[in-house]
């Protein structure tokens, strides 16, 4: 592996990195001028600042990639292609240890990560989009990889095309049809793939009705992070409507850019993270202790469920105005609201989430096209002691988000690691309370039908938003873990409070939320009554 490093700091990374991932590309003219090519809508105000901002920077790095090794010398490496090592063993990327780990039996809520999804078709070629299909995985035949019990990852040689199975429904009546679909969701939306060989993907196909298709996909979130899996979607979709138009061949492979990463840690940049992250442990609070059902089973296999909340178009252009007048982003909005009702229900102003950050940074230019999982999670600490209202809350939040996200440059499953060597809890779900932001990734296509089994997690949430213009809100959670109606209180309290913040003006200064619905109100009351009238009696004599 050959690297170059670049002369500025992490807050240009963390800027081209979400740059990248909102498909903005960026050009050097002449060497002094730089040119940004953007999708309509995805340079928001707040970006173009801080391009502004940063272009002095920004045309550095640009003309050291240009002229190549031996340029010059900061910290973040441009990772270059190394062919006679590519089937070497490897070490596995952030998230990949942290999910290798949990998805043993022994740990806390152990399953091994994937994401199922149904995609609808109004019609499909079956034979063209499995070629299509196949096509987007040869172009990331370098990234397709297998985990071997030593816990190291592979590179497959000459990796065989994915077989699709097929239901052909077509003609049956559609009650029928869809009985069928229901009884092949039933059968793959809990199927826990295969980590240690190739295909680790088994895509199946339903036509049914005047021509439709139904696209039934088990993601491996081992080894694809979401933009992989859009991404690869994408490319089988490009190649299905335009198989005449190759894409570019990629240049690096998933394992020079992971030994990249690791690299990285132990360059002052990583090292500087590592004392950021550790210097704070000894100060920092538990998990939010949400109530749980006693005696509930934590060793065993995890069984997530998906609650979502879905915001009108109005809500969110209305949030996000209320948010840009305000310098906070809509995703920190987004996560103040969910601090705020864990907060409230938890009965703990100070509590840590486990926050979900990629390893995407611009060490190379097709980085964000590359097939793998380049996720962390890192501990995010929420502070709701201080007597200040909502928006100043948030935006003591969005510092400590973007400070995270400045010293990442040391792997999150080590900063857990530490954490629960510090806590004397090997093995435990320290953080089970995730929480992760893809509206970097752009307006999505929500799946007619999806759910995510991931390891050492009572609740995770993510927040999308749709092409239609609405955000779509995510919890995936045990449900066996929490008492009955508690989860359905909570996310109600969740979509309230939002359409309450794009509305009113006044709810960003609130310094407390009334959440609790109307029925656990009245029965609190209640309680407090009884107990008011209750005549204190002098303790026996």
């Amino acid at each position: 592996m050959s690297t170059e490093s670049s002369t500025w700091g992490s807050p240009v990374s963390s800027l081209l990195a979400e740059l990248a991932d909102r498909d903005v590309k960026l050009r050097l003219v002449d060497g002094e001028r730089l040119e940004v090519k953007a999708p309509r809508g995805s340079l928001t105000a707040e970006l173009r600042e801080r391009l502004a901002r940063h272009k002095a920077e920004i045309v550095d790095w640009l003309a050291r990639s240009e002229r190549g090794p031996g340029a010059g010398g900061g910290e973040l490496p441009v990772v270059r292609h190394d062919p006679d090592r590519l089937y070497e063993p490897f070490t596995p990327s952030d998230l990949q240890q942290s999910f290798l780990m949990g998805s043993r039996e022994g740990f806390e809520f152990y399953v091994r990560p994937h994401q199922y999804g149904e995609f609808e078709f109004d019609e499909l070629d079956v034979d063209r989009f499995r070629v299509a299909f196949n096509r987007a995985l040869y172009r990331q035949r370098k990234n397709l990889v297998v985990a071997g019990e030593d816990m190291l990852l592979r590179t497959v040689r000459d990796p065989a095309p994915v077989e699709f199975t097929v239901s052909d429904l077509r003609g049956l009546p559609v009650e029928e049809a869809e009985r069928r679909m229901l009884r092949t969701r039933e059968s793959m939306c809990r199927q826990e793939p295969p980590h240690d060989r190739w295909p680790w993907l088994a895509p199946h196909l339903s036509l049914y009705g005047g021509g439709r298709a139904r696209f039934h996909y088990n993601n491996n979130n081992l080894f694809a992070d979401a933009p992989s899996a859009f991404r690869l979607l994408s490319d089988a979709l490009h190649y299905y409507h335009r198989p005449q138009e190759e894409l570019a061949e990629l240049e690096v492979a998933f394992r020079d850019c992971v030994l990249a990463l690791a690299e990285l840690e132990e360059s002052p940049l990583g090292q500087a993270s590592k004392k950021y992250w550790c210097d704070r442990m000894a100060q920092w609070p538990g998990a939010p202790e949400l109530p749980l059902v006693g005696g509930a089973e934590r060793q065993g296999r995890s069984m997530l469920s998906r609650r979502e909340v879905l915001l009108e178009p109005g809500v969110r252009k209305a949030l996000r105005a209320r948010a840009d007048a305000r310098g906070l982003t809509l995703t920190n909005v987004l996560l103040g609201a969910h601090a705020e009702v864990i907060a409230r229900w938890s009965g703990s102003r100070h509590f840590l989430l486990n926050n979900m950050i990629t390893h995407r940074v611009p060490i190379h230019p097709q980085m964000r096209e590359i097939l793998g999982n380049f996720a962390a999670l890192y501990p995010l600490e929420v502070d709701w002691r201080h007597a200040e209202g909502f928006e100043d809350r948030v935006r003591r939040l969005q510092a400590r988000v973007l400070a995270d996200t400045e010293h990442t440059y040391w792997s999150g499953s080590k900063v857990l690691q530490r954490l629960n060597q510090v806590r004397r809890t090997p093995g435990s779900a320290v953080l089970p309370f995730a929480v992760g932001s893809a509206l970097f990734v752009g307006p999505a296509d929500p799946p007619r039908y999806s759910l995510l089994e991931t390891p050492q997690t009572l609740l995770d949430t993510e927040f999308w938003e749709l092409r239609d213009g609405r955000l779509w809100v995510i919890w995936d959670v045990i449900e066996s873990m929490f008492p009955p109606g508690l989860i359905d209180a909570m996310l109600e309290a969740y979509g309230s409070l939002v359409t309450r913040l794009a509305e009113d003006e006044s709810a960003w200064r609130a310094r407390d939320f009334e959440l609790l619905p109307a029925a656990q109100r009245e029965r609190r009351a209640r309680i407090n009554d009884e107990a008011l009238a209750d005549p204190v009696r002098p303790p026996p004599e």
